[in-house]
Order: C-alpha cells, then structure tokens, then sequence
C-alpha cells in the first residue's frame, strides 16, 4: 500500500509513500526486488526505470539521469554515500528509505525538475535541503521562487527526544559555536528536536517562499501504520518514498 502526495497531483507529478502494509525495504534493496516490481506495476514502470543511493546521513545530491535506472535497485551503481536524488528525466523514479527521518520532495513546475531527499538530525543540520535546492539550480537552472516542497512522513519533536551530549556531538560534526534553533532544551537536560523547523529554515534560505512549503506533520512514531526506528528498533524496515515525472 502506498499513499500518494496531493500537493503535487495538478503538475501531474507521481509522489508518495509506503506504508508497514505495503512490504518494507532495507538499507540492501537488491534483497527487496519483489517490493519494487510490486510498487512498479502501480506505476507502469520495472525495477530498472527505478534509482536509488547509498545513505550515510550525508549532504550530498546526486543528479540522476535515464543511464542511472536500476541503480541501487536491480544493479550496482555510482550513487554511493549520497542522500539526495535530483532529476529533469521522465519516467525515472527517485526513491528514498526512511524510518523517522525525512522524506523531502522537491519540485519546479516551470523546469519540470525534482528532488528526492532523506534528511535526519545530522543532514538537517548539514543543512542537505539547502544543497539540493543549489544542485537544482546549478545544474537544472530552476527559481527557488517556484519550487513546491513537502515534507513527508517523519518523527515529531514531542518523540524526538535526545540528550546534549547528542546535540554536542551533532554541533561538532558541523563545528557549530552557536545554539542550534530547531532543538530545545529542557530543564531536565533532555533535548526536543523540531527537523521540520530546521528544514524549514534551510528551504527559505535559498529564497523557497514559506507558502511553497508544506510539512504534512504526519508522525512515523505515532502511526502504527509506518515504521519507526525509535518505537520498534527494527533496523531493516523502512518506508519507501517515491517521486517521478510521468
């Protein structure tokens, strides 16, 4: 089963999500074939009409073209250590795994381009929306005054608790001297994190108008019908995330 975008349906642009009744994927899609040929046949299209990278939590984008199909799907590829897919191709299909994470979709209505991006603590803070949103125009050309963005799936801040060492360890991966504004503290040492805020916040940075930005608030941890890494510590069950040009 999967739900699809409504934001995106006027462009006729294809995007959504898996849920827990529709089969999961892992992190070695090879191994999930089946689930991709069954999401296919939705779509009318095969495995090999389908990329997707190799995620490390990074901030990195890559632009995916019709010699990449099948890349991280049915074949080996180049998308390693990426967490980010950009395309202008139609008929190819970004996708992305998440399990309270977000699912960033991207789209320019006038360059007919797209952007699949899985965006954690650590790619929120490495601000990864922001570099998509400059791959996009680097290498497509789009106005960031046109993109349409939601925000998919992902866990809310009132479950999203961590602990400072955890915002220290975060603040050093970017070397970070200043309070990070999407992560509140509590007296009691605990740390709410808000990525939606965070990711927010990388979007009108680059010029996205906030009314162009869409965050469902749907939460992965208070729904029985997603996976949660934080509720079920189920290492290999993932959402998948979709997006394509028809």
């Amino acid at each position: 089963m999967y739900t699809t975008i409504d934001e995106f349906k006027r462009w006729g642009i294809v995007a959504g999500y898996t849920s827990a009744g529709g089969g999961y994927w892992r992190y070695f899609p090879s191994e999930d074939i089946a689930n991709y040929e069954s999401l296919g046949e939705a779509f009318k299209i095969t495995p090999d009409q389908m990329v997707r990278v190799h995620q490390t939590h990074s901030a990195k984008v890559f632009c995916a073209d019709r010699s990449h199909g099948g890349m991280g799907v049915c074949r080996n590829g180049d998308g390693q250590d990426y967490d980010g897919l950009i395309t202008d191709e139609r008929g190819l299909m970004l996708t992305i795994v998440t399990a309270d994470c977000v699912p960033l979709f991207l789209f320019d209505p006038i360059k007919r381009v797209i952007a699949l991006v899985h965006s954690g603590r650590i790619g929120t803070f490495l601000e990864i929306a922001a570099e998509a949103v400059r791959k996009m125009q680097e290498v497509y050309g789009p106005d960031p005054l046109d993109l349409c963005c939601v925000l998919g799936p992902h866990m809310c801040t009132e479950h999203h608790v961590i602990q400072k060492k955890d915002v220290e360890a975060l603040s050093r991966e970017g070397s970070a001297t200043e309070p990070i504004p999407w992560i509140s503290m509590e007296k009691s040492g605990n740390c709410h994190v808000d990525m939606g805020a965070g990711i927010v916040a990388s979007l009108e940075s680059t010029g996205v108008k906030k009314e162009n930005i869409v965050d469902q608030h749907i939460c992965t941890y208070e729904r029985a019908d997603l996976y949660s890494w934080r509720r079920d510590h189920l290492r290999e069950k993932r959402n998948l995330s979709f997006m394509m040009i028809p």
